[in-house]
Parts: C-alpha cells; structure tokens; sequence
C-alpha cells in the first residue's frame, strides 16, 4: 500500500513537472521569441496561431491528397502512359500502393469534393488520435508501476500535440505524414501490448507510404523480432501484389527511380531540417528560405556523401546501443522510429539514398523513370516523461 501511495504520488509530481515543461517550451517558442524579434526589430518570426485555427476549424489544403488523386485522373486517361511522369502542380513521390484505398473510395462512387472531405476527416482525428494514443500507452506504463495518469500530464500531452508544429503544419497543409505519425503512435501502442505481428502489419503500411519506415524491418531483423519480421514482409508482398493488379509491373518499377531522385535531389528551404537541407542553405545551394515547387538543389557530391555518411551513423548508433534489459522494447523500437524522423527531409529522405544505392548495385534501377520529393514533417515525441521512465 505504502508503495503504491509512493509511485501515485511520484507520478502526479511528475505530471506537474511535465505540464511546466510543456508549456513553458510553448512560451519559449512562440511568445518569448515573437517579443525578442519585436524588440529587437527583427521582423516577426512567426507562430503556430495560423496552424492551430486550421486545426480548431477544421481548414485544409491538399498537399499530398492533389497530386495523389490527379495521379489517378492521369493514369485513368493515359493507362500506358508512366503515372511519376503525369504533370502535376508538384510531383507525387509515394509509391503506387499509398494510393489504394483513393482508388477503392472511388470505385464507390466517392466524388473528389466528397473525398477531399473525408481525407480532411481522418487528418484531423489523427492528430486527435496521436494525443489518444500517447496518453492510453501513458497510462498502462504508469498502471505497470502502479501508478495513474493524472490530469496535468493528460494536459501536458494535449498541449503537446496542439503546440507540435510538424504535426499541426502537416495537418493544416493536407499531407499525408500526419495519418502516418497517428499510425506510429498506434505501433508503440501495439509494441507496448506485446501484439508484435499486429506492429508489423502497421510497420509495413508505413513504409508503402514512407520508404524510410523500412528501417523498422532492419531493426526487427537485427532484433530478432521473427513474428513482426514476417508480419512485415508478409503485408508488404499482398500491398504490392494489390498495387500490381491495379497499376502494373512498370509503374510500381517506376517507383525506384523516384527513390534514386530523392537521394541526390531535395529542396533546401527552411522546412528542411535533415544535414542534407542545412548543408545546402549553408552553402546558398537552392531555394534556402523559401518554398518554390519543382525547384532543386543542384546535386553537390559531398553534400551527398556527408549525409548519407550521417545516416549510417544515426542509424547505426541505435542498433548497436547497449540497450541491456530495454533491447527489443518500445523505447529501442522508437528510437528507430526517431532516428527515421531526424533523417527525413521535408522534400526529400537522406535515408533513401541508403536504398537506392542498395536497388542500383541490383541493377533494379535500369528503366526506372525518374520523380521529384514532396512531402511534410509530422510529430514524434517520446512518452518516456510521461511514463515517468528515467
């Protein structure tokens, strides 16, 4: 009794450090820094007010959902014709089976107006649905230490998601990544369950959107996860037999060709916090600021080299860190998750220049087209402080 009365009170101590912490940072990020670039007039840095009215109203774009649905449009006019090579306002660069359930939807005789509705539906419950997640996965941590969530760290996790930049910018830009970010939270969560398979089933719908989710299937190898190995590979040969049937052997070819684009070519404006898009703006070396589509980086060779040198490094640092008695665990599968997250690049993956070069020594480029990146960032924030974990 005694015991359980010392962890509920440790834990609602921690919950009032953790709601500090959160809100504090929120201070810093928006309200301190806004002041100092007043005082000191250097023109206003900017906020997340924009994003979160997005959010509270349930506003916008279609940044991923536009070229995806026009790729459709395309490949239904123009069957023999490559769908990467289709002209659109920006080019799409996930692969052919991110586009299945649009097809399905469509087949139902869903409209776009209709769809672009439903796909601003399921947007905003992900980000609903990350914060969930977190604090569900918080609180049978907490219950495993007989402990409860208490209300200012069920707080401090809303505050968290609602003052996430990546994840309320991909939200309010209409992109993919933010359903993505709500399907690695509910992975932990499956992790975290000890439901193994059913994480690589999740695992596996991740990476036909996101390649650089195939670091997972490298961890789980490494990890010896056999169960989620095979649930992954498993999942992904029925995704791209499906893709196949639907859209043909080239077009899913195609796909590697866009993997090889996006290792040597990125936009380097602000959003692009990977090495390679700081080195670039380092150098003045494309767009630095601003965002322009279809607008590149000039390939730079060491540019190249030094990022994917920082990749196997990061990547690395996680499969060889002592983990001791947490090797395997939720904590050990997120940090590839995170390490996944550091490597993105907001137009671009540095981790997919990993698996170009792999599919080029296999020859598996040759015929392949060639395509540009878009995409978005989305939220990835440890439950380790929530959990009270040290």
């Amino acid at each position: 009794m005694t015991s359980r009365t010392g962890n509920h009170s440790s834990a609602a101590t921690h919950g009032k450090r953790l709601l500090l912490f959160v809100v504090c940072s929120l201070l810093l990020a928006n309200v301190v820094q806004w002041g100092l670039c007043r005082a000191l007039h250097l023109g206003n840095p900017g906020s997340i007010k924009v994003e979160v009215g997005d959010f509270l109203h349930m506003r916008q774009w279609t940044d991923s959902w536009l070229p995806m649905m026009k790729s459709q449009d395309y490949f239904d006019a123009n069957p023999t014709k490559p769908i990467y090579a289709a002209p659109l306002y920006d080019t799409l660069i996930y692969s052919l089976a991110s586009e299945l359930p649009l097809v399905e939807l469509r087949r139902l005789g869903v409209g776009d107006a209709m769809m672009l509705r439903l796909l601003a539906l399921f947007s905003w419950l992900s980000v609903v649905g990350v914060a969930a997640v977190s604090l569900a996965m918080g609180r049978r941590l907490l219950r495993m230490r007989g402990a409860d969530l208490t209300w200012p760290a069920v707080l401090a996790v809303i505050l968290a998601c609602l003052g996430c930049y990546p994840l309320l910018k991909g939200y309010s830009l209409g992109n993919a990544q933010t359903m993505l970010s709500f399907g690695f939270a509910v992975m932990l969560f499956l992790w975290t369950s000890g439901r193994e398979r059913e994480a690589g089933i999740v695992a596996a719908l991740l990476a036909f959107v996101k390649p650089q989710y195939v670091l997972l299937l490298v961890w789980m190898a490494v990890r010896r996860r056999w169960g989620a190995m095979g649930a992954f590979l498993i999942c992904s040969s029925v995704s791209l037999a499906m893709s196949v049937a639907v859209f043909g052997w080239q077009n899913n070819l195609d796909y590697v060709g866009v993997l090889a684009s996006l290792s040597h070519n990125a936009q380097s404006h602000f959003a692009n916090q990977s090495m390679f898009g700081t080195l670039n703006r380092m150098i003045f070396n494309g767009e630095n600021l601003g965002y322009t589509p279809h607008v590149y980086t000039p390939y730079v060779a060491w540019v190249y080299r030094t990022s994917v040198v920082t990749s196997l490094v990061l990547v690395g640092g996680v499969l060889v860190y002592p983990w001791r008695r947490l090797r395997g665990s939720t904590a050990d599968i997120a940090a590839m998750g995170l390490r996944r997250w550091r490597l993105r690049r907001w137009r671009g993956s540095t981790t997919t220049a990993l698996c170009s070069e792999s599919l080029r020594g296999s020859g598996l480029l040759m015929g392949a087209g060639r395509a540009r990146s878009r995409g978005c960032g989305g939220c990835r924030f440890s439950l380790r402080q929530l959990s009270g974990g040290d």
